[in-house]
């Protein structure tokens, strides 16, 4: 299976260059997992933003960003 690996990129909300994971599949405390292309394409590419988990200053939050904020690539790793 595909998934979907968002870099953060410079001067956007999470710290640059650190990888932002899918929130909604990702509960606290659990490992971080990425998207697969299929959600990607059929949910969040039509919505033009993710609610992502990745680091701020350092620590873990959450925010809905523009998918314009990542640079996107893909894996066959989801974690």
């Amino acid at each position: 299976m595909t998934y979907i690996k968002f870099i953060s990129k410079t001067d956007e909300w999470f710290d640059a260059g650190t990888e932002v994971f899918d929130a909604t599949i990702c509960d606290w405390g659990r490992t971080l997992k990425r998207m697969s292309i299929e959600d990607y394409k059929s949910t969040w590419i039509k919505a033009g933003h993710i609610l992502g988990r990745g680091l701020k200053n350092g620590f873990w939050d959450e925010e809905l960003c523009p998918l314009e904020e990542f640079e996107i690539s893909y894996t066959e790793d989801q974690i």
